[in-house]
């Protein structure tokens, strides 16, 4: 008989020759019992050509040896060993996680009190952070893996789970899900705290990039910067005019031409605002700052005054012109003391005149009026001041001081805080004493010493006159005066204006304990407040010093200069905090070292290197049973039946060498209740 070609390959169907009959006319007709038979070879139809007729045959598989049949199981397992490239990984991974943590710390580190840039340098170097930060959380979580995978192979060896359990295991270090699977934590232990230690690795990475933050700081810089400087040493035609007025001493003059010689007439206006300013507030005026925190040095020329105790000529002239500015009288008051008196003495007296005339007394403690006086740059005072004998008594002392006017070198340090100003002498060096101005039309101006003078005249305005007590002839009644501008500025609260004040008190009666019954004033206090206890000598000198530096108060008088300007600027800056991260880091650093301890030991216990792909998965299901958990419609789709997800499996040794899943029994879960259940029924029936 003669056969044609096979058609058709049917695997898993055996079908013996009596369960088949056949005709020429017809198909064979095959029994349904027939696909139960014992043989699962595939197997092959071959279909006669002469009668039409159909055979059945096994398939023969070819085989690597050349032969057709079944391979011959080996007799000796090939030997096996622990591929280096896991193990490797698994270090490797934990050492890059490590080099990442270290490399975040050091980064903000770096950062930590820099200045924070615009937003885009802000932005990228919390980019860089984040990136230290996930690199870290990824390799850390990629090493405690490799351990996780390790010690659940492991555990598959000596444990028997089910097929659902297995499930969870496989995906639990991927799948938040599968944490939550409780056979898993009751079987798997110490496979699940692996598994969960991956995912708890995350949280670091959440905290250790908000360790850098912003705080608000300050920066400190030094920039050149246009200040005020003031400018009064100078002949400079364009400057000294704003300090004093000259007029031209022969007619027909031109203005910056022919106008060489000018005579002295007095200050500007704005020399003695700016002055008396100084005295009524006992202080600097406000200087405009080169930025809103920043100090820096000044070295100028200026006016200043130096008071000292006169001598016997000078004190004899003092006290002879206040006896001839006393003996004037007003209608019926009589001036019968005083404990005040300065003025400003002119060329004659200086020279030792004598003077007779009470009006000229008068007219030199006065103030000046603007106009062309024979004057000087001094200031003469005769004051008052409380001593105590040996005895313990208090007595008053009267004391003459003689201030004069020079050219000094100043070197201020001038430093604003945030609006606030101080500015502290760092050394005033006396150089010369400047005279009063003698012009002729034979000499060229000397306009420094014109802007000098009239620095002094709007000073000594500030504190010439005379403080004194008065009686009324008619009735007998005293009373004080004070006739001096001092009354207006900070020097009023002098210790050597005390006895002054003090005389309201000796109007009254003593009381029992001798003192005067009559308290200080509030204002009195107020005033004696502003002056600090000082003396006359210092305050005078201290009004100069102030004068001077508030003359920088004004553009006019002080144009621009550019010094170096140490700034301080409120900036962001980057705050780390190392112990944070370290913190943080260090635990994940300490878990992971535990886990890749416990994966080592896997590794030795296996024998071998394990992992979760699907070559490793397949070969680990060579055991033929384990295709009855599938049927053909649902293998390798979801949901997995409920019987198939009961199943109990375990990873141990085949029969013919290897290993692979197998399952602990035939029966699933379910059908072991179900016999249970048979059986108690049956002995309860017996009973």
């Amino acid at each position: 008989m003669v056969l044609e070609s096979g058609s058709e390959k049917l695997p898993g169907l055996a079908i013996s020759s009596q369960n088949a009959s056949s005709s020429p006319s017809s198909s064979p007709r095959i029994n349904p019992e027939a696909t139960g038979a014992t043989s699962s070879e595939p197997i092959e139809k071959i279909t006669s050509r002469g009668t039409g007729s159909v055979s059945w045959a096994p398939i023969q598989w070819p085989y690597r040896d050349g032969t057709n049949g079944k391979p011959i199981a080996s007799t000796s397992e090939p030997e096996t060993h622990i591929y280096w490239r896991s193990p490797a990984s698994m270090v490797a991974a934990f050492v890059v996680g490590i080099l990442m943590a270290v490399g975040h710390h050091l980064y903000y580190s770096s950062l930590d009190s820099d200045i924070v840039g615009n937003p885009d340098e802000q932005q990228g170097k919390l980019r860089y952070g984040n990136f230290f930060a996930f690199a870290t959380q990824f390799t850390l979580a990629s090493s405690v893996g490799f351990a996780y995978t390790q010690w659940l192979w492991r555990t598959l060896r000596k444990r028997t789970i089910t097929v659902s359990c297995l499930d969870s295991a496989f995906s639990a270090d991927t799948v938040l899900m599968s944490m939550f699977n409780p056979e898993m934590w009751w079987k798997l232990k110490l496979a699940s705290l692996l598994a969960l230690l991956v995912w708890c690795l995350q949280i670091p990475s959440l905290f250790t990039p908000a360790t850098l933050g912003v705080v608000p700081g300050l920066n400190e810089i030094d920039a050149l910067m246009e200040v005020p400087l003031l400018k009064i040493s100078t002949n400079d035609t364009d400057q000294h005019v704003r300090f004093e007025y000259s007029a031209p001493l022969l007619p027909n003059t031109v203005f910056n031409g022919n106008d060489t010689s000018k005579f002295f007439v007095g200050p500007r206006t704005i020399l003695t605002r700016l002055i008396a300013a100084v005295a009524a507030t006992g202080r600097i005026l406000p200087i405009a700052p080169p930025s809103l925190n920043s100090t820096y040095s000044l070295q100028f020329f200026g006016p200043t005054v130096k008071c000292q105790e006169a001598n016997t000529t000078e004190a004899m002239i003092i006290d002879h012109l206040q006896k001839l500015k006393m003996s004037i009288r007003m209608g019926n008051y009589t001036q019968t003391a005083m404990s005040y008196f300065a003025l400003v003495p002119n060329d004659a007296i200086l020279n030792g005149a004598d003077v007779t005339d009470s009006s000229v007394a008068e007219d030199i403690s006065d103030i000046r009026m603007q106009r062309p006086v024979n004057g000087s740059n001094q200031l003469w005072a005769m004051y008052q001041r409380y001593a105590w004998n040996s005895t313990g008594d208090m007595n008053t002392e009267t004391h003459y001081m003689v201030c004069r006017l020079y050219n000094a070198s100043y070197d201020v340090n001038l430093t604003f805080e945030s609006g606030t100003q101080l500015i502290k002498s760092e050394g005033v060096k006396l150089l010369n004493e400047i005279s009063y101005p003698k012009d002729d039309i034979y000499t060229v101006t000397n306009y420094a010493s014109h802007s000098y003078s009239a620095f002094m005249w709007a000073l000594t305005d500030q504190l010439v006159g005379s403080l004194g007590w008065w009686v009324d002839n008619s009735t007998n009644r005293k009373f004080s005066e004070i006739a001096t501008p001092i009354e207006h500025n900070s020097l009023l609260g002098s210790v050597d204006l005390d006895p002054f004040f003090d005389f309201n008190n000796a109007l009254y009666l003593s009381n029992s304990t001798g003192l005067f019954n009559k308290p200080l004033s509030d204002q009195r206090l107020e005033d004696k407040g502003l002056a600090r206890n000082r003396t006359l000598a210092v305050l005078i000198e201290e009004l100069a010093f102030n004068s001077t530096v508030s003359l920088m108060s004004s553009h006019l008088l002080s144009p621009n200069s550019t010094t170096t300007v140490h700034q301080t600027v409120s900036v962001n800056r980057y705050s780390y905090n190392p112990r944070s991260l370290l913190l943080a880091y260090g635990l994940a650093i300490g878990a992971t070292l535990l886990a890749n301890s416990i994966g080592v030991y896997a590794y030795i216990e296996n024998g071998a290197a394990h992992d979760k792909k699907f070559s490793s998965v397949l070969g680990a299901t060579r055991e033929a049973e384990l295709g009855e958990l599938f049927c053909h419609k649902t293998q390798g789709k979801l949901p997995v039946p409920k019987d198939t997800k009961t199943t109990l499996l375990k990873y141990r040794k085949m029969d013919d060498g290897g290993w692979s899943f197998r399952s602990s029994s035939r029966e699933t879960r379910r059908d072991h209740k179900r016999r249970r259940r048979s059986l108690m029924t049956r002995r309860k029936s017996s009973v």
